[in-house]
C-alpha cells in the first residue's frame, strides 16, 4: 500500500504515525510532504501548548469525541519509550465564572463534558487560587501542557524507525493541492503531471490547515492570535505558574477566550490569544460579509485588545484583580485556519471529506493538536474500512 500525506503538522504526522504502527506490514511506501522547512511550523507550533480534556464541545461532535480520545493517546504515547523525551505535564485547568450568569453556563459546560466522557471534573464554589476571582469554577485535572513541535518530531522519528527506508519526509516540497480537488479535471493546467502524481498513490491524505480551496462550499478564514506573556515578577506575585486559567467561553464563537497558560516547566505564563484576521480574507465569498455584518463588534473588540494592551488588561482583571497594567508584554502570534460557511457561520466542528482515494481535512482548528492522534485513527480507518463515505463532487 502506497500512502502520501500532505502536510507535516500534527494531524499529518499523526496520520503517518498511525499507518506506521497499525499497518506496518501493509505499507510499501509512506511519504510526508511539507512545503516549509519545518515540522509543525504553522498552526501546530503556534499555540499555547494546551492538551485539552474535551470540555466545551457539543456532545457527539467530532471535537467532543476525538479530543477526549486524542488526549488519552498523547499521554499514552508520552509514557512510551518513543515519546518519553517529549516535555509534558498534567497541569490542570480552572474555568472560572465571574458572575451568576456565567455560573449557569458553567453548569451546562460540565454536563456536556461529562457526556463527552471527560473524567475527573469538579464543580467548585469559588476557586482555590488566591489571585483569581470566581463565584464558581470547573476544575479539570487532566488538562495538560506540552511541547507540540517536540511531539510532532517524536511521532515522525517513531514512524521512520518502524518503517525504515519505506518512510520519507520531504520538507520544502509543495504539492499542487488543486489537482487533488474533486473537480481537478476542470483545471487542465494541473492535469497531466499533478493527476499522475496523486494517482500513483493508493491513498492521499491532505492534512493542510488552509487547504479548503474555492472548489468547495467552505472558505478558510485566516485568523491570528496575539499572545502576551506575564513578566517574571508577576508570575511569582500572582502564583499562576501551576495551572491553566480559562474564562467561561462565549458559545457564539469557536474560540476559548483569552486565558492564562503556564509552560511545561512553569517558568513562563502565556496570556491570550486574541482573534483577528491574518492576511487577506476571502472578500469575494458571501459568507465573509455576512460574518462581518453579524459579528463586527466582536472583531473590533479583538482588534482593540491586540493593539491596545490596556484594553486586554481591563478585560483580564475580571478574573485576576491584582493583575497590573505593566505585568503583560507581547509574545508570539498564534495561527488558526478557520472554515467559514456561505451563511457567515464559523464552522464549529472538524470537517473531513473523501473523494475517491483522496481524504481532505477541511476544518481542523483547536483542539486539533490535542485530537491529532484520534483524528488520524478516524481518517485512516474511515478510508480503509469504508466507513467514511465518498463525498459527492
Amino acid at each position: 500500500m502506497r500512502v502520501a500525506v500532505v502536510g507535516a503538522g500534527l494531524v499529518g504526522v499523526a496520520t503517518a504515525h498511525y499507518f506506521a504502527t497499525r499497518y506496518t506490514g501493509l505499507v510499501t511506501r509512506l511519504e510526508v510532504f511539507e512545503k516549509s522547512q519545518h515540522i509543525a511550523g504553522e498552526q501546530s507550533g503556534h499555540n499555547s501548548g494546551v492538551i485539552h480534556a474535551g470540555i466545551g464541545y457539543a456532545p457527539g461532535s467530532f471535537k467532543g469525541r476525538l479530543c477526549v480520545l486524542g488526549a488519552r493517546h498523547i499521554y499514552e504515547f508520552c509514557e512510551s519509550p518513543a515519546g518519553q523525551r517529549v516535555p509534558v505535564r498534567r497541569a490542570g485547568k480552572y474555568i472560572v465564572a465571574r458572575n451568576e450568569a456565567e455560573a449557569g453556563r458553567l453548569a451546562e459546560i460540565f454536563t456536556n463534558a461529562v457526556a463527552n466522557g471527560v473524567q475527573g471534573l469538579e464543580l467548585l464554589d469559588g476557586v482555590p487560587l488566591p489571585s483569581v476571582r470566581a463565584v464558581r469554577s470547573l476544575y479539570s485535572p487532566n488538562t495538560g501542557v506540552i511541547d507540540y513541535p517536540a511531539l510532532a518530531r517524536a511521532l515522525v522519528a517513531d514512524a521512520a524507525e518502524r518503517l525504515g527506508d519505506r518512510f520519507t519526509l520531504r520538507l520544502g516540497t509543495e504539492v499542487p493541492l488543486r489537482a487533488l480537488e474533486p473537480d481537478a479535471e476542470t483545471h487542465p493546467r494541473w492535469a497531466v503531471d499533478a493527476r499522475a502524481w496523486y494517482q500513483h498513490w493508493d491513498w492521499v491524505f491532505v492534512c493542510v490547515g488552509g487547504s479548503t480551496l474555492p472548489t468547495t462550499q467552505l472558505r478558510i478564514l485566516p485568523v491570528k492570535g496575539q499572545y502576551f506573556e506575564l513578566r517574571p515578577d508577576a508570575i511569582q506575585r500572582l502564583g499562576l505558574s501551576r495551572c491553566n486559567i480559562y474564562p467561561v467561553p462565549d458559545k457564539r464563537y469557536p474560540f476559548a477566550g483569552v486565558h492564562f497558560t503556564p509552560s511545561v516547566d512553569g517558568r513562563r505564563v502565556w496570556v491570550g490569544p486574541t482573534a483577528t484576521l491574518a492576511g487577506w480574507p476571502p472578500i469575494q465569498y458571501p459568507g465573509f460579509w455576512r460574518l462581518v455584518q453579524q459579528h463586527w463588534r466582536f472583531g473590533l473588540s479583538q482588534w482593540w485588545q491586540e493593539n491596545a494592551p490596556l484594553a486586554l488588561w481591563r478585560a483580564l482583571r475580571g478574573m485576576v484583580p491584582d493583575l497590573g497594567p505593566h505585568d503583560l508584554e507581547r509574545s508570539f502570534y498564534g495561527v488558526r485556519a478557520q472554515a467559514l460557511t456561505r451563511d457567515g457561520t464559523l464552522l464549529n466542528d472538524f470537517h473531513f471529506e473523501r473523494h475517491r482515494n483522496v481524504v481532505h481535512v477541511r476544518n481542523a482548528p483547536s483542539p486539533a493538536a490535542t485530537s491529532s492522534m484520534a483524528i488520524a485513527e478516524y481518517l485512516v480507518e474511515g478510508a480503509l474500512q469504508g466507513s467514511m463515505s465518498e463525498t459527492a463532487s
